[in-house]
This record gives structure tokens, C-alpha cells and sequence, in this order.
């Protein structure tokens, strides 16, 4: 390991040197207040060498070890292929368990979906009924549902309320 380490921290310092040396012969630019092209590459560099000579250092001490680290859960192969241990397997039915209950099939949750469904069908409605109001970035040739779908399945939900609120479909 610590030979292999040693090797890797040579080479690792060596690349970072090159990489710097190119850095530097970076054209400049002219624009006022601006930091120079070779700024960044220099910071990543200079990162990049202070990891390499902490590999070297612990390499030339011999104290290249992990420490301590935490043990991850057993995962054992079962029938099928990789299974999650009893332990975990638990955990993470509690964890789905409360988010179902919790989150995703609450009131507040279900009622914002049942809006954005809503505003969906509306906006879906109107540009099946007018697929002339479509921006041009859609098939011509396409049926009117198709370019519909498209369309209304392309927007963010800030857009689609804004589309609804200004064609008065909500």
C-alpha cells in the first residue's frame, strides 16, 4: 500500500505541475474587473496538489489508513440476486410506511395534486380546441390531442397556473 501510495502521489504531483504550467500560459483577457483565465485552474490546482502531498506525507509515514469507517449495512444475497438485511429491510418499510401516511397521500398533498390535475385538463382542453394558440415548436402535422400533450406536458407548474389564470380557465 505504501509503495502503490507513493507511486500515486509522484504521478499525481507531476500532472498537477503540467496542468499548472499550462494554466499559466493562459492568453489574457480585457475585460475590466475580471479575474484572469488562469485563476480557476490555479485554485483547482493548488487544491488538487495540497490532496497529493497529503497522500505522499502519508505515505512516507506509512499512516495511509482509512481510520474509521463506519460499517455499512449487511446486504446478503438472496433468490433473486442482492437483498437488504432484516434491519434494513424494517427500517425502510417504516421509512415508506410514514412517508405514504405522511407526505405523499395527505390532505394538503392530495388537494394540491387534484388542482394541478385541474389546471392540466384545462389547459389540455383548450389547445386540443385550438391548436393554432400553440407555439410553432410543435408538429403542424401532428393531431391536435398530440401537439396538446405535448405542449401542456412540457410546462413548469408556474407556467401552467400563469397559462390558466390568463386564458380564464380557472
Amino acid at each position: 500500500m505504501r509503495k502503490r501510495n507513493l507511486i500515486s502521489a509522484a504521478v499525481l504531483i507531476a500532472f498537477g505541475i503540467g496542468y499548472a504550467v499550462l494554466a499559466v500560459q493562459l492568453p489574457t483577457r480585457n475585460i475590466e474587473n475580471a479575474t484572469g483565465p488562469s485563476f480557476f485552474p490555479v485554485v483547482v490546482v493548488t487544491c488538487f496538489l495540497i490532496l497529493a502531498a497529503a497522500l505522499l506525507i502519508q505515505a512516507m509515514r506509512g499512516t495511509a489508513s482509512l481510520g474509521s469507517v463506519p460499517a455499512l449495512p449487511k446486504i446478503s444475497l438472496g433468490k433473486y440476486g442482492i437483498a437488504l438485511s432484516a434491519a434494513v429491510l424494517a427500517a425502510t418499510d417504516l421509512l415508506r410506511e410514514y412517508l405514504f401516511d405522511r407526505v405523499y397521500l395527505a390532505e394538503p398533498t392530495v388537494s394540491q395534486a387534484q388542482k394541478g390535475q385541474t389546471i392540466v385538463r384545462a389547459l389540455f382542453r383548450h389547445y386540443e380546441a385550438h391548436p393554432e394558440t400553440i407555439p410553432g415548436w410543435s408538429l403542424v402535422s401532428d393531431p391536435p390531442s398530440r401537439r396538446a400533450a405535448d405542449y401542456v406536458s412540457g410546462m413548469t407548474d408556474p407556467f401552467a397556473r400563469r397559462q390558466a389564470t390568463d386564458l380564464n380557465l380557472i
